[in-house]
């Protein structure tokens, strides 16, 4: 089934309750999430929403609780403004699960469309210009069957314009999920033209644990609990590292010269073309690496400790949060160039995806942080770590978990792209985006 038409008269749901905010554990950025959102039932298909745009003057915002780093202290310069923001979908839930930015530099949000406990009713691949307006839309019915995605960067697009998909399925009474019309079993990584079509599938023998890496000339990464694999841009293995023991969750890039990098609790490890160690670099302290990015020849490195001692930074969460959150940059040898203290950020407690990584063009970072909530901050840095602004994704505010991020990607003008889910009438500072039930939403800022 479809998503149906678009409604003429839109409904207004109330927000809900207010804000939390503690420093409990949970993780996720860039590349790996502590579980999937809960997107509840639904009566079916939902349809096309629509966009605001025209900038809103949004000016920076205070910092979280617990104060402390570029997170949550003061911020440092003028934030962008909220460039427009599209709401997808209608009166049943569906939420846009990642974002990414085509070579053409459109963009293309991966929707996952009628929740039903296990299963789902479409997949739907949404294409934006610039501007954030819908081009076209490719659905795929599901039926209700069971399939799986890592809690963000299930998604990527290579660089000849494919769509690169990393999940697990669940085959049950004879019936199979598919994926671009073939069927998934079991872990698999998924290549589709850019309409949607499979150009291959491989199973992984485990289910994905890590997101899904490409690089330059079309080479795929991916992880499950076990093992981590090399992928040719025409589906051939290249090689597998075996023997692992890969936490949900766990972080995979590729640096500026092709090697694989993955994240294994507190270290980064490097593996050169044919898979085998160049080095394994301990970060001390208690920390957990939740993402990874290449920056031109360093590695930026995200996450989250209870102890940092790296690269001449040192500190503790601040007083009362369970943990605070880490910025960082390693060499190509893997040596520590800088580290800087973020500080606790304003977050919920529980499971969710809490923070996310991505690198614009000219080097610089973009984080959110409490991504899982009306908490969800938005801020750039410098590509030595040092703070540019920051600012609320939801610069009039919102309720409880009315917002929730699941994406973000750097488009080639350095347009800040933002992806997840509402469930309330939301103003990202470009007008009030109704929502009819939970709704994907995808918002661009800046540049």
């Amino acid at each position: 089934m479809l998503r149906a038409a678009i409604l003429a008269a839109t409904l207004c749901l109330l927000a809900c309750g207010p804000t939390g905010q503690d420093g409990s554990a949970g993780s996720g950025s860039g590349g790996g999430g502590a579980s999937t959102p809960d997107g509840g039932s639904s009566d079916g298909g939902s349809s096309g929403g629509g966009t605001a745009s025209g900038g809103s003057g949004t000016t920076p915002t205070g910092g979280g609780p617990g104060g402390g780093g570029a997170s949550g202290g003061a911020d440092s310069l003028t934030a962008p403004a909220t460039a427009w923001a599209t709401r997808l979908g209608g009166l049943g839930v569906e939420w846009s699960h990642d974002v990414a930015v085509a070579p053409d530099g459109s963009m293309v949000a991966f929707d996952l469309v009628g929740v039903r406990g296990e299963g789902l009713e479409q997949l739907g691949f949404v294409h934006l210009d610039g501007d954030g307006r819908e081009l076209q839309t490719e659905l795929e019915d599901e039926g209700g069957a069971a399939l799986h995605f890592a809690p963000t960067g299930s998604f990527a697009i290579t660089p000849a314009g494919q769509f690169a998909i990393a999940s697990a399925g669940r085959c049950a009474g004879g019936k199979c999920p598919t994926i671009g019309g073939g069927p998934v079993d079991g872990g698999a990584l998924v290549l589709l033209d850019a309409h949607g079509k499979q150009v291959w599938s491989r199973a992984l023998g485990g289910d994905v644990v890590s997101n899904v890496a490409v690089d330059g000339g079309g080479n795929l990464l991916v992880a499950t609990g076990t093992a981590l694999r090399r992928y040719g841009a025409d589906g051939a293995l290249a090689w597998e590292r075996s023997g692992l023991d890969l936490a949900p969750g766990t972080p995979v890039a590729f640096d500026g010269r092709g090697n694989a990098l993955y994240g294994h609790g507190g270290a980064v490890v490097s593996l050169d073309l044919a898979g085998k160690t160049l080095w394994e670099r301990s970060l001390g302290g208690d920390l957990l690496v939740t993402a990874l990015q290449a920056n031109g020849s360093d590695v930026v490195v995200h996450g989250r400790f209870k102890a940092l001692d790296l690269a001449g930074a040192k500190a503790s969460p601040p007083a009362g949060a369970d943990h605070g959150y880490f910025l960082a940059a390693l060499g190509a040898d893997g040596t520590p160039r800088w580290a800087r203290d973020l500080g606790a950020v304003q977050e919920t407690s529980g499971d969710g995806v809490k923070t996310l990584l991505a690198v614009d063009h000219a080097g610089r970072i973009v984080l959110v942080t409490g991504a899982d909530a009306c908490t969800a901050f938005v801020a750039e840095h410098e590509a030595n770590g040092e703070p540019r602004w920051r600012r609320s994704l939801v610069p009039k505010g919102c309720g409880g978990r009315a917002v929730k991020v699941h994406g973000l990607a750097v488009t080639p003008s350095d347009v800040v792209v933002v992806a997840g889910e509402l469930s309330a009438s939301v103003d990202f500072g470009t007008g009030i985006l109704h929502a009819l039930a939970t709704d994907g939403f995808v918002v661009g800022i800046g540049p």
